[in-house]
């Protein structure tokens, strides 16, 4: 790995003598780090077959059903079933978080893809879940379903279903990965329903296995779940004695912009630090991340989370991990017995095939992490330039075309940016806002529309359309006064330069 030394400076050249990278500790900087690819328009189209994976009508029946037998409860068990995907298909492209399976998309009724197949085809991916399901209805829903009193006959209608292959939605697509397709007029990059978990899966897998870091090994993936852009991929771990343990992580974004007919790829570096203990009582009780690193799936880890709960039949509470990592216990062959961050953190969770470790925040550890969060900027240029070398085999370039904008300007668009850039007061926008929703009217203001209005009217208006009222002196703070000018052509100005503006770009859609 690159280490930072901050009493020198060095240069790093490529193939055209071009100084990519310079300034370590004071040194003048000499050049620029390129974070960001294009995508020529001229790429030979790259294209996806996959498969995508909803609930079948009769299934979200049946759940509906089980959620109305059982009102107090929030959400049926789909960490289990998600990681059991993550692991037993090495194709998954995204994974949603809840699985389709949340109390709201249920009681939607509403078939919505939870999971994306990178490749294969329908049958045998019909193939390959029949044994997941199983595990996941007998081993994990059936044993919630019992202990939560749903009846045995809703428990049968989703065995059935499941007997029948009818569980599930399955359905193929195909998406052209590279290049995108151009909205008309303005030439802006054109994404359809897949374009950016596709795309952003497809570049994953290109890095994944690669090492990056020189020392580090292959970088692995992280299955994004519910998050496809951006995506992100890990190194090993990296220890520093009496300072504690990190992993280096590239983030992969897809950007796009108004009239660039491809999207960009911007890649990050940072950290990921690993906690060493935990506070009993930790102010922050949001959940933790946790993943489990292992020797026999080097191009990807597997995440889980633990949340604080009550310990049963006592009134205190620890961090105990979800479902999630039930399944990853049995199918990696981790002890059984773990069930809380304490224990993980002692190492009884790791074996000789795998590390588990906990994601470090502030104010989870005892003390503060002994390891910045920063990273070098040598580190950054190291994953740069390894990551370009990668994808020019794929015809992907650094973004280098790029220029400053132009600034000088005639007096007309002077006047027009000045107004386009004008920040509105909030008495212009009050009246506006109010003016707009009581008489229909959305770009010909009265000035001070409000001025005759009494302190109870305002307040009746605010109740009548936002369901609050303020009092006397947060009414005097929406007043006109010498700081706070009436600004109402301004305003109209503002919105008309908008619309001209998103008409431009969007010539043949309505906005």
């Amino acid at each position: 790995m690159a280490k930072n030394n901050k009493n020198n400076y060095e240069m790093n050249k490529n193939q055209d003598n071009e100084i990519l990278y310079v300034q370590l500790g004071n040194a003048k900087s000499l050049g620029k780090i390129i974070q960001a690819f294009k995508i020529p328009d001229n790429l030979p189209p790259v294209e996806v077959d996959g498969c995508t994976i909803c609930w079948s009508k009769e299934a979200l029946a049946q759940f509906h059903l089980i959620y109305k037998e059982l009102e107090n409860i929030r959400n049926l068990p789909y960490a289990s079933l998600r990681s059991y995907l993550e692991f037993k298909l090495s194709n998954v492209c995204t994974v949603q978080p809840d699985m389709g399976l949340s109390k709201y998309l249920i009681n939607q009724q509403k078939q919505q893809n939870f999971a994306y197949i990178d490749g294969g085809n329908r049958n045998q991916l019909i193939i390959d879940l029949k044994p997941i399901l199983n595990d996941w209805l007998e081993n994990n829903f059936v044993d919630f379903a019992k202990k939560e009193g749903v009846s045995e006959e809703l428990i049968e209608s989703l065995r059935e279903l499941q007997e029948k292959n009818q569980f599930l939605s399955i359905n193929p697509f195909q998406s052209k990965i590279l290049p995108w397709s151009q909205h008309e007029g303005s030439g802006t990059a054109r994404p359809n329903r897949y374009s950016f978990p596709a795309l952003a899966n497809y570049l994953t897998r290109l890095i994944a296995g690669h090492e990056i870091f020189q020392g580090l090994g292959g970088i692995k993936r992280i299955i994004s779940s519910g998050q496809t852009n951006p995506v992100e991929l890990i190194t090993n771990t990296i220890h520093i004695d009496n300072k504690g343990l990190f992993s280096l992580v590239i983030k992969l974004e897809l950007i796009t912009f108004p009239s660039l007919s491809q999207p960009l790829i911007k890649i990050d570096v940072s950290k990921r630090r690993w906690l060493s203990d935990i506070k009993e009582k930790a102010f922050d009780n949001k959940s933790i991340n946790g993943f489990v690193f292992s020797k026999n799936h080097q191009d990807r880890i597997f995440n889980f989370k633990l949340k604080r709960r009550k310990i049963k039949d006592t009134v205190e509470y620890e961090w105990q991990s979800d479902d999630a990592f039930l399944v990853l216990q049995r199918e990696l062959n981790l002890p059984l017995n773990i069930s809380n961050a304490d224990q993980i953190l002692r190492g009884e969770a790791s074996t000789d095939d795998s590390q588990v470790l906990l994601t470090y925040r502030n104010g989870l550890q005892q003390k503060k992490h002994g390891i910045d969060a920063g990273v070098p900027e040598k580190d950054k240029l190291e994953a740069i330039i390894a990551i370009a070398k990668i994808f020019e085999t794929k015809g992907i370039l650094p973004c280098k075309d790029f220029s400053m904008v132009d600034i000088t300007q005639s007096t007309e668009e002077k006047n027009n940016t000045d107004a386009a850039s004008k920040q509105i007061n909030k008495p212009t926008l009050l009246n506006a806002v109010l003016e707009c929703l009581e008489n229909n009217k959305f770009c010909d203001f009265t000035p001070k529309y409000l001025k005759k209005e009494t302190n109870k009217q305002i307040n009746d208006l605010l109740s009548k359309h936002f369901n609050f009222t303020l009092s006397e002196q947060g009414i005097k703070l929406f007043r006109f006064d010498r700081r706070n000018l009436d600004q109402s052509q301004e305003l109209e100005k503002l919105i008309q330069l908008n619309k001209e503006a998103i008409y431009r770009l969007n010539p043949n859609d309505k906005p």
